[in-house]
């Protein structure tokens, strides 16, 4: 690996559940959890495309090790990833439904809001889910890399891809769009997305109120 490092969690870290929301089908290109509890994440980092690998080598040490040019920044993000940074204690869970609450009490403690600081990346994955069936939108999101994404760098255990850079999404014409089963109104609400993305990516460090307004300031979102 171009980086190592390893990283006291503060919690028990379940990895594959933690980073689920990230997952987007079993054939995601751009994440992969073996069975051994080993972990895969590409991103395509300010710094470069970046592979990540996750290991718990201790129910509290979390082992990281990346590949490529954005290898640094992507280790560095892990704590923000795995939600080191969200506090449960702040959760209303006696808000819950009374169904959910056993939930809560088995998993609450386990339970953290994830931040990857990739802004576009995950607002463009966000529009591709939107008023289509699941099996679509995964369709969609793995075309996406397949196509115009990169190679990932590193020894990783099956074929991944990196999230396309901003001049590569801008250049995907329309029809190529409607053969990866993405309807008009999301491929033209991606493509204002690319226009403006480094005013999106701000997003990732601005109070939420106004990352919001600057989100909701281009149509379709």
């Amino acid at each position: 690996p171009d980086v190592e490092r390893e990283l006291a969690t503060p919690y028990r870290v379940d990895l594959r559940a933690v980073l689920a929301p990230f997952e987007r089908g079993r054939r995601d290109p751009a994440q992969l959890a073996l069975g051994d509890g080993t972990l895969w994440r590409t991103m395509r980092s300010p710094e470069g495309p970046a592979t990540l690998r996750l290991r718990m080598v201790s129910p509290d040490v979390v082992a990281c090790a990346a590949w490529g040019a954005g290898a640094d920044w992507a280790v560095s993000s892990v704590p923000g990833l795995l939600g080191f940074g969200d506090d449960p204690a702040g959760f209303p869970h006696e808000l819950l439904p009374d169904r959910l609450k056993p939930v809560w009490r088995r998993h609450g403690g386990r339970l953290r809001t994830l931040r990857s600081e990739l802004v576009v990346e995950a607002l463009v994955a966000a529009i591709l889910e939107q008023k289509v069936t699941g099996v679509q939108s995964r369709r969609a999101w793995a075309a996406l890399l397949a196509e115009a994404g990169d190679a990932a760098p590193g020894p990783t255990p099956r074929e991944m891809r990196v999230f396309p850079t901003l001049s590569a999404l801008r250049a995907i014409p329309s029809w190529t769009w409607h053969r990866w089963g993405v309807e008009p109104p999301q491929s033209a609400t991606i493509m204002r997305v690319g226009r403006v993305a480094w005013r999106l990516e701000e997003c990732a460090v601005l109070p939420g109120a106004e990352a919001r307004r600057r989100l909701a300031a281009v149509p379709g979102i």
